[in-house]
């Protein structure tokens, strides 16, 4: 018997051996990366993902866990906390401002200043009617007799048709001495307030307040001069008389009742400088009372005349 096959094998099995150990050892070995001057050495590649995995497969992990954590109903629950910078967040409640007070519209009338609180009681849209019709009927006059101011030779006041004033005692409320939009508004509501009995004249010894019908007798409206503006209040874009707008809120809303009562609205008018001026008074008393169905001579006014205080009735 001969032992070369034998023999043959065994050498063909060391072969192999050694061939497997050679790979193995080359295979942990790593080539060590070539370092050039200035540059820094580059990062490991990342890590590819699994190309078995199947596709979608992880965006349904990422939807399972976002509903763990939100819950069934879809809301994240108190135990869990919040992340962020939204952790400790604090929304402020958006705070309910006051409605500041508005004039109503009425046709060609603007209001250039602001209101008050009671202001809409007084610049009513009625009211500013009322003042816009004063306006448009009796401008024009009122631009002529200051005109006649101005003119040499005027002719003097006749005062005959003049009566003397039947109230002995008055008080007098002057929107002349007045100076600001607000002080006006203010004593227009104060007259409202007097004439409809939110407020009277106490008596001295304690007892009720005296009654209305007497307190409105006892007091008499002098309203501006012809020459002064209400700039605040415009009408087809040009300012009122300041004289009309005393006499037309004062009128619209406290003479009114006081008429209705069975008294007479008494004013105190500015001093008058020419015949005209008088006689614009007493159209613009006519138109009033005319307007809202009194009779003539509802309003009295009294007037100084070269420092004497008389009275007349329209």
């Amino acid at each position: 018997m001969t032992t070369r096959p034998k023999k043959k094998k065994a050498r063909a099995k060391k072969a192999a051996k050694r061939k497997l150990a050679v790979g193995k050892a080359a295979a942990k070995k790593k080539p060590k990366p070539t370092k050039t001057r200035g540059a820094k050495s580059a990062r490991p590649p990342a890590k590819r993902a699994r190309t078995n995995a199947a596709p979608g497969k992880g965006l349904k992990r990422l939807a399972r866990r976002r509903l763990a954590l939100l819950g069934a109903s879809g809301r994240r629950p108190k135990s869990v906390a919040q992340r962020g910078p939204a952790r400790g967040r604090v929304t402020a409640r958006p705070r309910l401002a006051k409605s500041a007070a508005s004039a109503p519209r009425v046709a060609g009338v603007a209001i250039r200043a602001p209101l008050g609180r009671r202001y809409g009681e007084i610049l009513t849209a009625p009211a500013l009617r009322f003042l816009s019709e004063l306006h448009r009927q009796f401008e024009a006059s009122r631009a002529r007799i200051l005109v006649a101011r101005t003119e040499p030779g005027r002719e003097a006041l006749d005062t005959t048709a003049i009566r003397p004033a039947s109230e002995a005692h008055t008080a007098v409320a002057d929107f002349a001495n007045l100076p600001s939009w607000s002080s006006r508004i203010e004593a227009q509501i104060r007259l409202k307030d007097r004439r409809s009995g939110k407020f009277g004249s106490p008596r001295r010894d304690g007892g009720e307040p005296s009654s209305v019908s007497k307190v409105a007798a006892a007091l008499i409206v002098r309203p501006r001069g012809w020459h002064l503006m209400e700039e605040n209040l415009t009408i087809d874009g040009a300012a009122m008389s300041g004289a009309l707008f005393d006499f037309g809120l004062y009128f619209f809303h406290a003479a009114l009742a006081q008429a209705a009562s069975g008294s007479k609205p008494c004013l105190h008018l500015p001093g008058l400088d020419a015949p005209g001026e008088m006689q614009l008074w007493h159209d613009v008393f006519a138109f009033a009372q005319e307007r809202f169905g009194l009779p003539a001579g509802t309003i009295r006014a009294s007037a100084s005349i070269d420092e004497l205080l008389e009275d007349s009735s329209a």
